[in-house]
């Protein structure tokens, strides 16, 4: 959010302008660069969140609470117990996505990538790289832990 007052005045020769980038298929505008910034920062903080809760509460607890929670699902006649169980699981990934995150970027940081001196297509190669690997890893450590 700090790097966005460096962005071009709102104003040009023409008139009001709120266009930053016109690809004809894609169009950047000032809000909705704000509004990426904001829902990744939001998406962040609710992962964090989950990983947080789910390293310092004990998981009986947690199905407990989720669960109690939940009770208007069985008025419903909606499989109640079910849901608490795939959403615990799917949040106990979470953290394992993080480490692995983090694996990657220490990766690219200890190889010394010189990212200015990189064309266009050789850096969106490495990154996609990089994507392939973690989710290789992520789908691997699925694998063994079911």
């Amino acid at each position: 959010m700090e790097s966005l007052d460096q962005l071009p005045p709102l104003t040009s020769d023409s008139g009001y302008s709120s266009t930053l980038l016109d690809l004809k298929i894609i169009q950047v505008t000032r809000k909705g660069l704000q509004t990426a910034a904001s829902a990744s920062s939001l998406t962040y903080i609710i992962f964090q969140g989950a990983s947080l809760c789910l390293t310092t509460t004990p998981l009986e607890a947690l199905a407990a609470s989720v669960r109690w929670f939940l009770t208007p699902l069985s008025w419903l006649r909606l499989p109640r117990d079910e849901i608490v169980l795939s959403l615990l699981l799917s949040l106990r990934f979470v953290d394992l996505v993080f480490e692995e995150e983090k694996a990657s970027a220490l990766a690219v940081l200890s190889r010394g990538v010189s990212w200015s001196e990189l064309r266009p297509l050789e850096s969106l190669d490495i990154v996609i790289q990089l994507f392939s690997r973690l989710f290789n890893n992520l789908l691997r450590q699925v694998c063994l832990a079911v």
